[in-house]
């Protein structure tokens, strides 16, 4: 929770529950509203749509630009892609009595459509509720919602305190002052380090008014997601607020009463909206609120008017006129408040599940790491049982049982009805009463797996990698999507994350221990998988049950030998120490340096680039008798920070630390921390995490394949699809042939 002042009161009136109502202004086109605290109209047409003429009775002022609006939806962007602007595209409006609703269909360069509802919600407070349908894949999405404000208001923003080092909320109210390095600029204040690398990536770099493109500097994060505007005698102030999932940054003119060092001829605060990675038929919501409140000396009034836009519920759609999910938000918060009211009809177990309840395990995939997984989860959490499992072949499903019922005999219910053999025997178990949903089977089929298991909702435990393909990835995180707003937990198998030392590392350079992170390298060499899964083949069987006992060999079953499933772990932990920045492109090289069976590379080495200017270089080589290394040098200003060459992370330079604490099992402690998570009823959601640095793991093997530099936009968009859509023990499965850089093809 925020903790404003204690003077902070409530502005005004509680808002009433119902919307004023708009009149349609026969001379300027504008839907009129009259409140007993504000007025002014809403433009549904033209560059400038918005609210205009908004005057704050309480002050008699009016507080947008005179020739401008607020609320204004501006410019589509994505990864180095500018797709345009909606104030130039046609569109589609229509009103009801208390509301106006701007629709814009997909083009050609935006392939998506929005949905813009202005709503006056309240005596004081007017809702925009945006939603984006996608009929394309884009990475780092962002809608751009310029503000426009009379000249003399004042910006002001709540900046994440600089020692609380991204460790809470902690926040120092700033008002953005002019200095001559920014003349001219716009100021940036991003949610999060991954956030901070998108005005820089070029998706400014196409402008459709041929003009120069505005230099942005991003400075601070913010803390909360509110802004407001005040006037010079900082009497009354205009709000906006949005919730932080869905609040990628906020830009700001800087403030200087010298007319002739403004920035521009009006004052202005944009909110960057959404910022996902998207998959075509993903659905994104928003709600921005702007609100007028009188001030204080302490201006403490912003963030008493935001608590109550925390708390409140979101306002019904009363006059739809259209399919309208604006008013749904998809964060958890909200999603736990609603569960708890009883608003969603699902398992009892999303809201809370206390230790009375027994919570039923299901596996899929009973080879070493699914049966390790359900031991696991039984030492998480006493009450809990394996309720089901199911495999492709009955010795390793036997096998597993047996090692189940030895380590705990009284907790294993999975009778022969319950033991489930063949391509559906996930849908047997996920489909049996069970809570949490273990999915250990080959990466090809994780994806389907994960969906089965979110649409029957229940919890999941996803081995790594999320999929071997780009179109699997784009799955994968349509479902992640949907496992959240529902809030029904994923748990990662990539479990570094989960690592106490590797925690406490990456606290220490979180508070500065190294400075700022320039490089990181990671390695994985480690012995053959012949060792694991390079059995000898038996004459009984066929080419395809070959495939399925020896995955890890083939492209289209494991991903890649070492590259994704060695090296999936070293790229989330490579994303881990940059705060979750994804590079923008990849080289590498590789080969295969030993003859035997499958597809893939036993070696490969991957140099990624960030927007930021920082690199990474990840290793990795699957051969026996050669020198082996799991570790990670993250090389920052002021030293170096090393895990995996010894007993315990170091770090060597201006601020020397060594880790003296005892180590816990990172596969015990991730199991650990997600059911007691799901006791909580507030499940941990690993999912879009881990698609992520599956495909960049997925990212360098393209490259590494191809000899070509990929793009996380080609990556991500990528319609190569290795899996085919169906199989059963009839199918054929055409190999594809052995990369050739350089010859191979990116597709």
């Amino acid at each position: 929770m925020l903790t404003p002042p204690a003077s902070a009161q409530p502005p005004g009136p509680v808002p009433s529950a119902e919307p004023a109502r708009l009149t349609k202004n026969v001379k300027t086109g504008a839907f009129d509203f009259d409140t007993p605290f504000m007025s002014g109209g809403i433009v549904a047409e033209g560059a400038y749509h918005g609210v205009v003429r908004l005057v704050d009775k309480r002050s008699g002022k009016q507080v947008n630009g005179a020739r401008y609006s607020v609320l204004n939806l501006f410019k589509l962007m994505s990864v180095n892609l500018g797709m345009g602007t909606p104030r130039l595209n046609k569109r589609e409006v229509k009103a009801t009595d208390t509301a106006v609703e701007i629709f814009w269909p997909a083009t050609d360069d935006h392939q998506g459509e929005i949905t813009a509802r202005y709503t006056v919600s309240g005596p004081d407070t007017i809702d925009l509720d945006v939603t984006l349908r996608a009929k394309g894949a884009y990475a780092g999405y962002e809608l751009l919602l310029p503000n426009y404000f009379d000249v003399a208001m004042i910006p002001h923003v709540y900046l994440l305190r600089r020692t609380a080092r991204g460790k809470g909320p902690e926040a120092d109210l700033v008002t953005p002052g002019f200095s001559e390095v920014y003349r001219g600029c716009s100021l940036v204040f991003p949610r999060d380090a991954h956030a901070a690398r998108r005005p820089l990536d070029g998706r400014w770099d196409r402008s459709e008014f041929k003009a120069n493109v505005a230099p942005f500097f991003p400075l601070r994060h913010y803390a909360h997601p509110v802004t407001f505007m005040s006037d010079p005698e900082k009497k009354h102030a205009v709000v906006l607020m949005m919730r932080r999932a869905a609040c990628s940054g906020i830009s700001a003119r800087y403030y200087t009463p010298r007319i002739e060092d403004r920035a521009t001829t009006y004052s202005a605060v944009d909110f960057l909206i959404f910022g996902d990675d998207l998959v075509p038929g993903d659905v994104r919501t928003a709600r921005v609120r702007l609100a007028l409140t009188p001030l204080d000396d302490a201006m403490s009034q912003p963030l008493a008017v935001y608590e109550k836009f925390l708390a409140q519920k979101q306002l019904p759609n009363r006059n739809p006129m259209k399919p309208n999910i604006a008013s749904i938000e998809s964060s958890r918060r909200d999603f736990i408040t609603a569960s708890t009211a009883g608003a969603l009809a699902s398992p009892a177990i999303l809201s809370a599940a206390p230790n009375t309840q027994t919570l039923r395990i299901g596996l899929v995939g009973c080879g070493g790491r699914g049966t390790a997984a359900a031991i696991e989860a039984l030492n998480a959490d006493a009450n809990t049982v394996v309720a089901a499992l199911g495999d492709l072949f009955e010795d390793r499903l036997t096998s597993s049982l047996e090692k189940l019922r030895k380590h705990a005999p009284q907790r294993v219910k999975a009778d022969t009805h319950r033991c489930h053999l063949g391509f559906d025997a996930y849908q047997k178990v996920i489909a049996s009463d069970v809570d949490v949903v273990l999915l250990a089977a080959p990466p090809a089929f994780r994806p389907q797996h994960l969906k089965a298991a979110i649409d029957a909702g229940k919890h999941a435990f996803a081995e790594c990698i999320a999929a071997v393909d780009a179109p699997g990835i784009r799955s994968f995180l349509d479902t992640a999507g949907r496992a959240e707003e529902r809030g029904l937990g994923i748990l990662s198998g990539f479990c570094w994350r989960y690592d106490n030392t590797a925690r406490a590392a990456r606290e220490q350079i979180r508070a500065g221990a190294i400075g700022r992170v320039r490089t990181v390298y990671a390695t994985y060499y480690r012995q053959s998988f012949n060792k694991y899964y390079g059995k000898e083949r038996r004459p009984e069987w066929s080419d395809l049950e070959w495939q399925m006992r020896d995955w890890a060999d083939f492209l289209w079953l494991g991903g890649d030998l070492c590259i994704g499933l060695s090296g999936g772990h070293s790229a989330d932990k490579m994303a881990w120490w940059l705060d979750d920045e994804m590079p923008v492109k990849a080289v590498g090289v590789g080969g295969r340096q030993f003859p035997g069976e499958g597809n893939t590379f036993d070696h490969c080495q991957i140099v990624y680039e960030y927007a930021s200017g920082a690199r990474g270089f990840l290793g990795v080589r699957c051969h026996d008798g050669c020198h082996n290394e799991n570790a990670d040098y993250i090389i920052g200003a002021d030293g170096i920070c090393t895990l995996g060459k010894g007993p315990a992370p170091v770090i060597t330079g201006a601020n020397p630390w060594t880790f003296t604490g005892k180590r816990e099992r990172m596969h015990q402690k991730e199991h650990d921390e997600f059911f007691a998570s799901i006791r909580a009823g507030k499940p941990i959601s690993d999912g879009r995490r881990m698609a992520h640095t599956s495909l960049m793991a997925l990212m360098g093997r393209m490259a590494a394949y191809t000899g070509q530099e990929i793009t996380w936009e080609q990556a991500l968009n990528s319609r190569q699809q290795l899996v085919p859509g169906h199989i059963d023990w009839d199918t054929k499965i055409e190999l594809t042939p052995p990369p050739q850089p350089g010859l191979t093809k990116f597709t």
